[in-house]
């Protein structure tokens, strides 16, 4: 059953990497003031993947992001990653494979970063959704 599974689970990450998305977050307009909005990644039948979310007060003018993330599926074989691209260098962050919440960060050192959503399985297959420009100030 296990080389089955393996089989099936490349083959679900294809097709979700390829019809999933993701939606703007977290920018900045001067201190104390946000459009923090949650960050979604679905597949391509609405199914949420992975969220994150800034947490509150991150736009303090310090040019650190701070948000949370969680592997929404339910499936604790699976884990929820952030990828950060800020400066050109693209930064992990890692959850556990459980469906519990994340905290990360991350210092915004050019005012603009990119955000990416995947989902990472036991294999070491993994699916993103679409980069997420964030206009930040944080």
């Amino acid at each position: 059953m296990a080389a089955c599974t393996a089989v099936i689970i490349p083959a679900m990450f294809l097709v979700q990497s390829m019809t999933g998305s993701g939606v703007a977050n977290a920018a900045c307009n001067g201190v104390g003031t946000a459009h923090e909005v949650l960050l979604q990644f679905r597949d391509g039948n609405g199914q949420l993947l992975v969220n994150e979310r800034a947490t509150p007060g991150t736009c303090n003018n310090n040019d650190l992001y701070q948000g949370t993330f969680r592997n929404e599926t339910g499936d604790p074989s699976l884990r929820a990653v952030i990828l950060v691209q800020n400066n050109g260098v693209t930064t992990p962050h890692l959850g556990g494979f459980d469906t519990a919440v994340h905290t990360y960060s991350f210092s915004d050192n050019n005012h603009h970063s990119d955000i990416q959503l995947c989902l990472d399985d036991t294999f070491g297959n993994r699916i993103c959704g679409l980069p997420v420009f964030t206009a930040t100030g944080f």
